[in-house]
C-alpha cells in the first residue's frame, strides 16, 4: 500500500512538472500562419531623410539614410514610390527619364514620407522594401518629373498632378515629344 500510495505521488508530481511546463503527451499541431501584417507594417515610420545611390526605375530608387542617428545608417535599401510611373526598361523614353531622375536625384539628401494608409498594405514589406513617396528642396520628385514630361501620374495620386501631366501633354514637353505611345 505504501508503494502504490509512492507511486501514486510521483505520477501526479510528474504530470504536474508536465502540465507546468507546456509539455503533453500528444504532439501539438503547428501554429497556422498569420494574415495579420507584421508589426513593421502597423506602425508607420517616421520620414526618414536619405540619399539616392540608384535610380532602378522612376518609381524604384535604392537610398540609404543620410542622418547617422537613423537606425537603418549605412544600408542600402529600396523605396518603391506610390505617386509616379514612368516607361519600364526596354520602352520608349526609359534611359532618357533615368537620366532626368538621376539628375534630379543625385546630389543631395531627400526625405522619404511614408503615406497614412500604405497603397499595398505595409510601409516596409518583409523584404525590408519601403513604400511612400519622395520629398525634396522645390518641387516633390513625382511632381517635378511629371512636369518635365518624363513620367506619368498614378491612379492613387491623379488628383494632385493632374493639371501638372496636362500641362505637359499639351506642350509636347519631355517624352510627349518623344514617345508616341507614351501615356496611351
Amino acid at each position: 500500500m505504501f508503494l502504490a500510495r509512492k507511486a501514486r505521488l510521483v505520477a501526479v508530481g510528474v504530470l504536474a512538472a508536465l502540465i507546468l511546463t507546456g509539455c503533453t503527451s500528444a504532439p501539438s499541431e503547428p501554429a497556422a500562419p498569420s494574415s495579420e501584417p507584421s508589426e513593421a507594417a502597423q506602425t508607420r515610420p517616421e520620414n526618414r531623410s536619405v540619399t539616392v545611390v540608384e535610380v532602378t526605375d522612376l518609381s524604384t530608387l535604392v537610398v540609404t539614410p543620410s542622418e547617422e542617428s537613423d537606425e537603418l545608417f549605412g544600408e542600402e535599401f529600396t523605396v518603391h514610390l506610390s505617386d509616379i510611373e514612368g516607361p519600364a526598361e526596354g520602352e520608349c523614353g526609359f534611359d532618357e527619364a533615368v537620366a532626368h531622375a538621376e539628375e534630379n536625384l543625385f546630389g543631395g539628401p531627400r526625405k522619404i514620407m511614408y503615406e497614412s494608409e500604405p497603397a499595398g498594405g505595409e510601409w516596409i514589406d518583409a523584404a525590408g522594401d519601403h513604400y511612400g513617396f519622395l520629398g525634396g528642396a522645390g518641387l516633390p520628385y513625382a511632381q517635378r518629373m511629371i512636369v518635365d514630361g518624363m513620367a506619368l501620374t498614378t491612379d492613387a495620386w491623379s488628383g494632385s498632378y493632374e493639371g501638372n501631366q496636362s500641362t505637359a501633354q499639351a506642350n509636347n514637353t519631355g517624352l510627349w515629344a518623344q514617345c508616341p505611345d507614351f501615356g496611351a
